[in-house]
């Protein structure tokens, strides 16, 4: 039994710039969304819903992404709810993930910037 060490390639984001003028070529009809995305190294199933949303619009297409969550701590914050955890957890006094969220969102609201629901 031979043991390989498994070699992942992690996919580089496209730029802004790139998506767009991939999208530009698709609506065009210059290439089809196959070969654009392998053309782009952007994602055919990504490629093909922001094509359908930009046709949707009748507006030039401007590529927005939405990565991660809105932050809602500032990092001092963050930095204290997570030394909070860490002594809770050392004391044997750890939480559970439902608990940490529930303390999350009332340090949230004890600081006045309570995220929508």
């Amino acid at each position: 039994m031979s043991s390989q060490a498994s070699t992942t390639k992690k996919r580089l984001r496209p730029t802004t710039a790139a998506i767009e003028e991939a999208v530009r070529e698709v609506i065009a009809g210059h290439q089809s969304i196959n070969k654009t995305a392998l053309v782009f190294g952007i994602s055919r199933a990504y490629l093909a819903k922001i094509v359908k949303k930009a046709k949707a619009t009748d507006k030039e297409y401007m590529h927005r992404p939405n990565i991660g969550n809105k932050r809602i701590f500032s990092k001092t914050q963050e930095d204290l709810l997570v030394s909070y955890l860490k002594t809770a957890s050392k004391m044997c006094h750890g939480l559970t993930k439902k608990q940490t969220k529930e303390l999350a969102f009332q340090y949230a609201e004890a600081n006045n910037i309570c995220p929508e629901k």
